[in-house]
């Protein structure tokens, strides 16, 4: 089972859009409204994509826009975006009801990883999910198939995969649950756009990430599932 991060995993509503205000303020670009913060969120592209749609006047400045996404990643990970982060409710009780079911479970986000691995040691998940893949140099972002089948693939070589469920809120990751063939759950509590969302057909939807494996009780639990390597 490959989770999302933001709007998924963890609620990172108010840490993001206040770590993207000190981060544009920081560069002497106008504080975006909440709005516009907010629409750019909801598309869930990777932070670089934020800035851009945030301040289109950039588009031919490609070293300011990436100087923008370094700050809000250090205002974010020098503890200012942790201190607004939420686990939702009944994660880890999830992970344990789906774990004896027989699924192991990674991470594919869109977000910087130092980030990702910091709120998953403050919230005492680390350990709980490998591999963890985030915005890094040499990956296509989500809904590009690249990190699936550049570091999923291979960690779970040995032993297959079989079942495979990719669960997230925005149309990313419903995108990249499309190209690699897996179930997508959308997680509807979270911050993607609805429209985008819906357009994708996902398989099942999620009000709540407690709800998971109820959604799934009525399917074959993964270990009898046949590999799908």
């Amino acid at each position: 089972m490959i989770f999302d991060f933001d709007g998924t995993l963890c609620d990172t509503h108010e840490a993001i859009l206040h770590c993207t205000e000190r981060a544009f303020a920081a560069h002497g670009e106008a504080v975006p409204e909440r709005a516009a913060n907010e629409a750019a969120m909801r598309a869930g592209g990777a932070m670089g994509h934020s800035v851009l749609r945030l301040a289109p006047h950039l588009a031919a400045e490609p070293e300011r826009i990436a100087a923008i996404v370094a700050t809000y990643r250090a205002i974010y990970d020098e503890g200012e975006g942790l201190a607004l982060t939420r686990l939702f409710p009944g994660a880890a009780a999830m992970l344990d009801t789906l774990a004896a079911r027989g699924f192991a479970f990674a991470i594919v986000s869109n977000k910087g990883e130092s980030s990702v691995h910091a709120s998953l040691e403050h919230f005492g998940l680390t350990g709980r999910f490998a591999p963890v893949i985030g915005d890094r140099a040499g990956f296509a972002r989500k809904p590009a198939p690249d990190a699936f089948h550049a570091a999923i693939v291979p960690h779970f070589a040995v032993s297959g995969i079989g079942r495979l469920v990719m669960v997230g809120d925005a149309a990313p990751d419903l995108g990249f649950a499309r190209a690699i063939g897996a179930e997508a759950v959308w997680a509807e509590y979270g911050f993607g756009d609805r429209a985008a969302c819906e357009a994708l057909a996902p398989d099942l939807r999620i009000a709540a990430l407690a709800d998971l494996p109820a959604a799934l009780a009525h399917l074959p639990a993964a270990r009898d599932a046949q590999p799908r390597l």
